[in-house]
């Protein structure tokens, strides 16, 4: 698990996808107390982690591919709000149907999380 060794917690948290360092750090003791996976601390930095169970293998996949799945959908929302844009925008369209599409593109861009926003734009201007 070289992503995760040498790591202090919020960085760990980063990689696996949490939100709160506390969930992070009371999974990551249940998982060493189960004797699923091990690991050692000093002075907050993770070190020498070992997979001792498979069962956490498939859990690290399926939470990569629970992120990926959170970037993919940015990305259609992301599409989404190009279009409804395009339409607002558009002077041979119904001034009722642009303001709609205007909302729509607002309400799809609001729901593109943070942490993609930069990715999102910085494909916008590459």
């Amino acid at each position: 698990m070289p992503e995760l060794e040498g790591k202090n917690l919020e960085e760990i948290a980063g990689v696996l996808g949490y939100r709160n360092l506390d969930s992070c750090k009371v999974n990551l003791y249940n998982l060493r107390q189960n004797k699923r996976l091990g690991f050692k601390v000093e002075k907050g930095v993770y070190t020498k982690f070992e997979l001792l169970d498979d069962t956490v293998k498939e859990e690290l996949e399926d939470k990569e591919l629970g992120e990926r799945g959170r970037y993919l959908k940015s990305v259609d929302r992301y599409k989404a709000m190009l279009n409804a844009f395009s339409i607002a925008f558009d002077s041979t369209v119904k001034a009722e149907t642009r303001q709609k599409a205007e909302h729509d593109g607002l309400k799809a861009l609001d729901r593109i999380p943070d942490k993609y926003y930069a990715l999102l734009y910085d494909m916008m201007e590459g």
